[in-house]
């Protein structure tokens, strides 16, 4: 388990579910997602903007599913579904960007 300091709370992440540490409680909570809050990231081998998108998520520790549109028809039709037309697209719950935009990738993963 990795426990981080953050001043009042201490956060801690165990088996992929986010963990509340609260001094005053001294017990941790459980923070749950409901499954709107996965995260998707449909892109393809070569993106640039994709390996960006990817490396922003991973760095702050954020779980999400890769879809290759390149190997399955079904993803390239998500996509259009969602109105784009290129990669990467980035899926919150109901709420999805196109690019690399940090801001704004920023901005959905807070909103989750």
């Amino acid at each position: 388990m990795a426990l981080h300091d953050c001043g009042r709370l201490r956060a801690a992440v165990a088996f992929g579910m986010p963990l509340i540490y609260h001094k005053k409680k001294r017990v941790f909570e459980r923070k749950a997602f409901r499954m709107a809050d996965q995260i998707i990231v449909y892109s393809g081998p070569g993106c640039a903007d994709c390996q960006r998108v990817k490396e922003l998520l991973t760095n702050k520790g954020v779980d999400f599913e890769t879809r290759d549109v390149f190997a399955n028809k079904e993803y390239r039709e998500d996509v259009e579904k969602l109105g784009f037309m290129g990669i990467p697209v980035t899926v919150v719950g109901d709420r999805a960007i196109k690019g690399f935009d940090k801001e704004a990738l920023l901005e959905l993963l807070a909103g989750r």
